[in-house]
């Protein structure tokens, strides 16, 4: 049985995958310290506890850790003192952290329509190509996928052939976001073709899953938010996508750049709400919305989705097809 005051740590963490990188920090940090367990690091006096994290950032720095790298360093250490009820000065350390430098700002690029076309003809399959249109109808982050596991139970089917996505489910960051009729065939033909495989898709079913070979035989296991990001990495390289390097970064982030072509759209027709469009990016939402609330908020925003379903569909004759009907 793990120590008591890293259990207190791990009941401060609330979800998975924030889990692992905490457990793994914190586990860095005490191997530096050269102490032999958890306990050992509460039980350090005040002024020594303080030094140690304060040398700990420093070699950090030293090492070459950009402050984007270190600062989730810090919070981890940082949770696990105060869920121990161990004081820290905050305020030095966010100074030492404050002057690291940071990375060459990159990812400020959108992907063109023209970029998704290519990495749709290198997709190898049509499960890369359901993450590819999924990823750029939401405009979403990478972890919506896995954090919590999404499910066919978290998608509905909603008027002009879309699909509402019920995101981050159950927790106070979740929101509405929608799929063009475009992305919603293709998500459609990789289930049914799941379904062809042998596999019996519920509403509990990840609507990604891993192990895509030997579909029918392997029991299911959802696609994790790191896969993903490495299915988008080799079709982008396979596509040749023009992205320009700065610094250690790209002006065309790997999945920012999904997100930055979904907020220019967005932002750049008339007529549309501006502050409900930050809405269909996830953005001012940060308290518990109960069911009645938060189904009204799907149906305003859906209005606003509308008026940018042409303009998200990524196939010319399909986006000519709508703007004609």
């Amino acid at each position: 049985m793990s120590e008591k005051c890293y259990q207190l740590f791990l009941s401060g963490i609330r979800t998975q995958k924030t889990r692992e990188k905490f457990e793994y920090y914190l586990q860095r940090f005490l191997k530096e310290t050269k102490l032999k367990n958890f306990t050992a690091l509460i039980e350090l006096d005040d002024e020594t506890r303080q030094d140690i994290i304060e040398k700990y950032i420093l070699m950090l720095k030293t090492s070459g850790l950009k402050r984007t790298s270190v600062r989730p360093v810090l919070y981890a250490i940082e949770l696990f003192f105060d869920m121990n009820k161990k004081i820290l000065h905050r305020t030095v350390l966010s100074k030492m952290v404050q002057g690291i430098p940071d990375h060459i700002r990159g990812g400020e690029k959108a992907y063109t329509n023209e970029d998704l076309r290519k990495m749709l003809e290198k997709a190898p399959d049509s499960r890369a190509k359901a993450l590819i249109h999924f990823m750029a109808s939401l405009g979403a982050r990478p972890g919506v996928i896995a954090d919590p596991i999404l499910t066919f139970g978290m998608i509905e089917s909603i008027p002009l052939g879309c699909l509402a996505v019920h995101l981050y489910e159950n927790s106070n960051q979740h929101y509405w976001g929608f799929l063009t009729p475009e992305a919603t065939k293709v998500l459609h033909e990789y289930r049914d073709e799941r379904i062809r495989h042998g596999e019996k898709i519920s509403k509990d079913s990840p609507v990604f899953r891993s192990d895509y070979n030997e579909i029918g035989q392997a029991p299911v296991k959802p696609l994790s938010s790191d896969n993903a990001y490495q299915i988008i990495d080799r079709i982008v390289k396979n596509a040749r996508i023009e992205r320009v390097k700065i610094g250690n970064r790209y002006d065309k982030a790997l999945n920012t750049a999904f997100r930055k072509r979904f907020n220019t759209i967005m932002k750049t027709i008339d007529g549309v709400n501006i502050n409900l469009a930050e809405k269909l990016m996830g953005h001012s939402v940060t308290i518990p919305l109960d069911n009645t609330y938060l189904n009204a908020l799907k149906d305003k925003i859906f209005l606003e989705f509308k008026k940018a379903i042409s303009e998200l569909t990524i196939d010319e004759a399909e986006r000519n097809k709508i703007k004609l009907e």
